[in-house]
């Protein structure tokens, strides 16, 4: 079992770009429907070797050879089939993200490219606001606690800017973002830079495709919170969530069923403890008057409920 799973690890690791990792979802597809590569080489007119380069993301895919796997893997309804579609169009194109390349680690294009394509992204956030959630002077100030070239710290906002007007402005996807009181409790820059960084994430939490919890600090509420991640919901469930858990020079993309499994029990756990919406809102109002957040008696609440 230890060797099966040092493979596993080793093989997840090497999930960096979108093309990888759609390969791997098809893998686990034809997998899941018993179907060997002989089976589908055989489908597209190739051999082996072809699918095993499709599965693991050397060569894209065309459209017509994705066609016929998902016909072979029983792929029927036009929106599962449009939703993995879109993915393989984005990972064998050249997407506008690319124009920052020269900022764009290769480990990170795989993280656009799935935030582009997901139908909702959740996110627990230990340290700092989420990126598609910090105001342009907060995002400034966070990078530059790492970069010092002026010149890219304007193209590294520039990106993330870029990022947000189109999540604002397409509607979509869904973010769901837990942040955790401690990280809205840190100055990063001025006072004036965090009073601006709380009015935006309330203006932000009126969207209709953005949810803001808080994960309060205080005993009681908190859980063994770990360390900060992003889950990844594609629109077609024929493909696995993807767990995006980034280090300081490098990114781990997680899509099997066994390591992901975990980290979502982790984020029903910590949705759970964390403050609902509505009680996110007076909270980010208390926190930026500097004061302790009113948490709500949860036990009284579930009684008062309960004999209703």
């Amino acid at each position: 079992m230890a060797g099966r799973s040092r493979t596993s690890a080793d093989a997840q690791r090497r999930l960096l770009t979108l093309p990888q990792l759609l390969g791997d979802q098809l893998r686990r597809l034809r997998m899941e429907r018993g179907i060997g590569r002989e089976a589908a080489g055989e489908c597209l007119d190739g051999s082996v070797s072809k699918i095993s380069r499709i599965e693991v993301g050397e060569v894209g895919i065309k459209d017509r050879d994705l066609d016929r796997l998902l016909d072979l893997y029983g792929v029927a309804d036009w929106r599962e089939r449009a939703a993995i579609q879109h993915i393989a169009a984005v990972s064998g194109s050249r997407q506008w993200w690319h124009q920052y390349g020269d900022v764009v680690a290769d480990w990170f294009d795989c993280y656009l490219a799935l935030e582009w394509t997901a139908e909702i992204i959740r996110t627990y956030e230990l340290r700092f606001v989420p990126g598609l959630l910090q105001s342009p002077a907060y995002a400034r100030e966070v990078i530059r606690l790492r970069y010092c070239d002026p010149a890219e710290v304007d193209r590294r906002l520039a990106l993330r800017l870029h990022r947000q007007r189109m999540l604002f402005e397409r509607e979509r996807p869904v973010l769901w973002a837990i942040i955790d009181e401690a990280a809205l409790r840190q100055q990063i820059g001025t006072r004036a830079v965090m009073d601006e960084q709380l009015a935006f994430l309330s203006e932000a939490a009126q969207r209709e495709n953005v949810q803001i919890q808080i994960l309060p600090i205080r005993a009681g509420l908190r859980t063994g919170a770990g360390n900060s991640f992003t889950m990844f919901r594609l629109k077609s469930s024929h493909l696995a969530d993807v767990v995006y858990l980034e280090h300081l020079d490098n990114a781990e993309y997680l899509a099997d069923t066994d390591r992901c499994d975990p980290y979502k029990r982790h984020l029903t756990e910590i949705t759970v403890a964390a403050l609902n919406p509505r009680e996110t809102e007076r909270a980010l109002q208390e926190i930026a008057q500097g004061r302790d957040l009113t948490i709500p008696d949860r036990a009284r609440h579930q009684i008062v409920s309960a004999s209703r």
